[in-house]
């Protein structure tokens, strides 16, 4: 009942985010993207990290264009992720200009991967940028449901190299989400108006 309950509470949350999001001007989530990307950029966490796993935004998702333009100019090792079957697989990209393909759920993902580096254990120290649809500033967050980041961290987990960064929109932060045991908390979340350190990780 209890497992009931939360998944009943995540629908409702997803439900209003969406509200939400598709209540914001037509460039609001590009502007938020491009504070967010400044914020991010001035940390310490981002300038000890050289290897950077990012997500491309769907069009509901806080714009992380202007993150990736930072990474290249940046020099940072960048992976994508590219859902293959019930998992992502974080490829490398060497040009940002490069060709993209509408992927699962019509988001952009690297076209070509044979030849292509993936992600590997050696690919560290590494920042995660996370999505979500919600998160709470206990470094919580709640997913669209399908999985596919949940399966990603319990394979690479237990590594210290890796950090979690929550990445959205500043209305995607909440008092709580509804939580369930294998999920994994955040390092920090970073929005278009503030940069927050969850974990003694971040904040040392």
């Amino acid at each position: 009942m209890e497992h009931e309950d939360r998944g009943a509470e995540k629908k409702l949350l997803r439900k209003e985010m969406k509200s939400r999001l598709s209540a914001l001007p037509p460039d609001g989530l590009r502007r938020e993207g491009e504070a967010a990307a400044r914020l991010l950029r001035e940390t310490r966490l981002w300038q000890t990290r050289p290897v950077l796993l990012l997500f491309l935004s769907a069009p509901l998702e806080i714009d992380t264009a202007p993150l990736l333009d930072a990474a290249a100019a940046d020099r940072k090792r960048i992976f994508i992720p590219k859902v293959e079957g019930e998992d992502i697989t974080f490829y490398q990209i060497t040009d940002i200009q490069e060709q993209w393909e509408s992927g699962a759920f019509g988001i952009q993902e690297p076209a070509a991967t044979e030849g292509r580096k993936s992600h590997g254990a050696g690919d560290t120290p590494a920042l995660i940028i996370v999505p979500g649809v919600a998160f709470d500033e206990q470094g919580n967050r709640m997913g669209h449901g399908k999985g596919y980041y949940d399966r990603f961290f319990a394979k690479i987990a237990g590594s210290a190299d890796y950090c979690y960064v929550g990445y959205c929109a500043d209305i995607q932060v909440v008092s709580q989400i509804p939580t369930e045991p294998w999920d994994q908390r955040m390092d920090a979340l970073c929005t278009g108006r503030r940069f927050l350190a969850l974990s003694d990780r971040v904040k040392g």
